[in-house]
């Protein structure tokens, strides 16, 4: 099973007197980490999304595109400010001094239409009012039963899909002596006394608290750096 590197872990619980709570490295899952059903909240439709006449954009900057019209690698093509979907630049003729460099600027597209745009495991997501339509991914799962040994299926919020996670609780209330469950690099984890590290701020520099399968508790190890490309 892949062990789990860095990720930064909430504030936790840790008194020697309570009692451990149990997870795949020691025992298997607590039993109210296997008792839940997901709802199929992302699955292929085969329907197709709505024509639907994007609004013009009026953003223009000289770091990214200078108008809609440089937007024509996709289909809806707009300019928009860079980490907004589709709105225009705000306008104001009240300045009380000189004006700030325009935002960088990117092309916007909808990535689908239809399932069939998205490939295998895909489906198109329809978006709504000021949206874009894209591909998301489909369901892995269900129920925890449709996961490898040693992971839960953890619900999709709003329209994403349910997917697998090394877990051994969803919740709180799935961990034993009031400890809680936290999350780490692809799932949450149940901590316990067993822990060497209650987050981040008690590891040494280039360190981070997480949740390691052989040891079955939070311990401090080095932070990956992925290289860029």
């Amino acid at each position: 099973m892949r062990v789990a590197a860095a990720a930064i872990v909430s504030s936790c619980l840790v008194a020697l007197s309570l009692g451990a709570c149990r997870d795949p490295a020691v025992g298997g899952p607590s039993p109210g980490a296997r008792r839940g059903v997901c709802r199929a909240s992302s699955v292929p439709s085969g329907k197709s999304c709505p024509e639907r006449a994007v609004p013009p954009s009026n953003a223009s900057s000289a770091r990214g595109c200078r108008s809609d019209a440089d937007c024509t690698k996709g289909r809806q093509g707009r300019c928009v400010r860079f980490g907004v979907s589709l709105a225009p630049a705000a306008r104001s003729n009240l300045l009380a001094e000189a004006p700030a460099p325009p935002p960088e600027t990117v092309c916007a597209y909808d990535e689908c239409l239809a399932d069939a745009d998205c490939g295998p495991s895909r489906r198109c997501e329809c978006g709504g009012e000021g949206q874009r339509y894209r591909c998301v991914a489909v369901d892995q799962c269900q129920r925890d039963a449709d996961c490898g040994s040693g992971a839960l299926c953890m619900c999709g919020e709003g329209a994403g899909p349910n997917v697998c996670r090394e877990s051994s609780c969803r919740s709180d209330a799935d961990c034993a002596g009031g400890y809680p469950c936290s999350h780490s690099e692809g799932g949450r984890y149940c901590q316990s006394a067993r822990d060497r590290c209650k987050g981040r701020a008690d590891c040494a520099h280039g360190e981070t608290c997480s949740y390691q399968q052989p040891v079955g508790a939070f311990v401090c190890v080095p932070i990956r750096i992925v290289p860029a490309g």
